[in-house]
């Protein structure tokens, strides 16, 4: 073994290589450990939310329906912060939990609200916003008292994909996987959501059930992603859009297509992210401003929600 790592490294190069490592093995280490990783991320996690928007959107009938206007995003944000001031054994094996928590919890608050209605799109759409001023409140609340505690959080609820290790990617597979497979199995009973509830009650479906799976499954899916790697607004909201501007008019087509989107776009937002600020503007930053005129482009075509 001694004589395999001397000729592996020699003697006369372990100083050089501790002191003045090569600019190529340097090169290869970033791209390895930090630039393919978030790469991975960009699409895994853009998979995930195009795959959350288009369960909340077909549930729902509500073509402005993702993790951002429900409030998921921003009920998971507040429960970690709780978590991480009030109860930190909470986050010992990672955010994941607190932030599912808080993610159903404030998602749970506007089903409450529009149930009322019978699900209308604006009122869901309001009950949202309402439930994500909310909580948005509490959290500035808590980062104006406890600023230097929650400063680890500012990078992660702003939404950055800078990576230095391969263990959210495998994270992230591992949530779009299960999301997937979800998503088949529940496929063909929600393709009759398409129809009114009672249409589908008569063709055999369980609504109330359905819906509560797929909704289960696309909160999953978007709080997967917040806790890996932060809040990616509208990202959900574009990728299914998108599959409808191109043609993709069934739940099939769009459970595959605005996953693919979803991911095109978030990474390629990375790139020129990275490409033009690097590490110092997060990606959730930049998806916030440019899905805004996507979410009034849909709602300027609805003539009615």
């Amino acid at each position: 073994l001694a004589h395999a790592c001397a000729a592996e490294v020699p003697p006369a190069n372990w100083w050089t290589t501790a002191v003045a490592p090569s600019p190529v093995a340097m090169h290869q280490l970033m791209v390895r450990e930090a630039l393919l990783p978030r790469f991975a991320v960009s699409l895994l996690a853009g998979a995930a939310l195009g795959l959350s928007g288009v369960l909340f959107q077909q549930v729902l009938r509500n073509p402005l329906a993702e993790a951002g206007t429900l409030s998921v995003f921003a009920g998971a944000k507040l429960a970690v912060m709780a978590a991480l001031l009030f109860a930190p054994g909470l986050l010992a094996f990672g955010p994941e939990a607190p932030a599912l928590a808080g993610g159903l919890l404030s998602f749970l608050a506007v089903v409450g609200i529009g149930a009322r209605q019978r699900f209308a799109p604006l009122v869901v759409i309001l009950a949202g916003m309402v439930v994500g001023l909310f909580c948005e409140g509490i959290c500035q609340a808590l980062l104006l008292f406890y600023h230097e505690a929650l400063t680890d959080l500012l990078a992660w609820q702003a939404g950055s994909l800078a990576q230095n290790t391969w263990g959210p990617a495998r994270m992230l597979a591992w949530v779009l996987a299960a999301g997937l497979i979800a998503a088949g199995l529940l496929a063909r009973p929600l393709a009759a959501f398409d129809l009114s509830e009672d249409s589908a009650r008569s063709l055999g479906v369980a609504v109330a059930p359905m819906r509560a799976a797929a909704l289960c499954a696309a909160v999953a899916l978007a709080v997967g992603v917040a806790a890996l790697v932060g809040v990616m607004a509208f990202i959900g909201l574009a990728g299914p859009a998108l599959a409808r501007a191109a043609g993709a008019r069934t739940l099939g087509e769009r459970l595959w297509s605005a996953p693919l989107l979803s991911a095109g776009l978030l990474a390629l937002t990375d790139q020129l992210v990275a490409a033009t600020f690097g590490s110092q503007l997060p990606t959730g930053a930049v998806t916030a401003v440019l899905g805004a005129p996507v979410f009034l482009s849909i709602l300027l075509r609805r003539r009615s929600v």
